[in-house]
């Protein structure tokens, strides 16, 4: 909370869920570093993170 000539201003505190993926160019395991590396650098940024997830595709699709 911000007190400034005694009106009190609350911050929300953003939320984030990570998604990566897995595939032949990217094996789970750097997949994963990545998205701890990601994690990180929301908490720096004071996102929360909610919670994260990583997909197994032959490839990354457009639509999604």
């Amino acid at each position: 909370m911000i007190e400034k000539n005694r009106l009190v201003l609350q911050q929300k505190q953003e939320k984030a869920y990570l998604i990566g993926i897995a595939n032949q160019k990217t094996p789970y395991l750097k997949a994963k570093e990545y998205l701890e590396e990601l994690a990180f650098l929301a908490q720096t940024a004071s996102v929360i993170t909610a919670g994260s997830f990583i997909q197994n595709l032959d490839r990354p699709h457009r639509a999604t």
